[in-house]
Formats: structure tokens, C-alpha cells, sequence
């Protein structure tokens, strides 16, 4: 798809959007700019859209945000 295209990637991380609609997963803690572009685009996260947090916006990113990714990681 070429890059004018609204429904295609700005990022070079196609896999982690792919993984998201997928599973459904629609958190995503990433300093990635344009990765937080793809996320929030909803032609490519949608129902319901993606939730991005970022040290790069935010200074508050808090030991709760920090507990909730631990406790929602993959278990081997």
C-alpha cells in the first residue's frame, strides 16, 4: 500500500499492529512516535481503539501502570 494510504502503517512495526488486531490487545506503552500514530489510527485499531502510554508525553507514568504491564505479561 503506498504511504498516502490512511489505512496503512506510518511505523516500521507492521507485526505489533498485526499482533494487536489479532488478539485484541489495545494497550500499548512504546516511545515509538510513529508507532503511536499506526495505534491510534482507526482504520488499523478499532472497537475499541488503542490506548498508548508514553515517557515521552508523560512523566506519570506510576508504579499502578508499572504493576498493571507486570501482572499482564505472558507467562511462559
Amino acid at each position: 500500500m503506498p504511504a498516502s494510504d490512511p489505512g496503512s502503517c506510518r511505523s516500521d512495526d507492521h507485526h505489533v499492529i498485526a499482533l494487536a488486531q489479532i488478539s485484541g490487545a489495545r494497550l500499548l506503552f512504546s516511545n515509538d512516535k510513529d508507532l503511536h500514530k499506526d495505534f491510534k489510527n482507526r482504520q488499523l485499531i478499532d472497537q475499541p481503539t488503542g490506548t498508548v502510554y508514553s515517557t515521552l508525553a508523560r512523566n506519570d507514568f506510576t508504579s499502578h501502570r508499572r504493576a498493571q504491564l507486570r501482572k499482564h505479561h505472558c507467562m511462559p
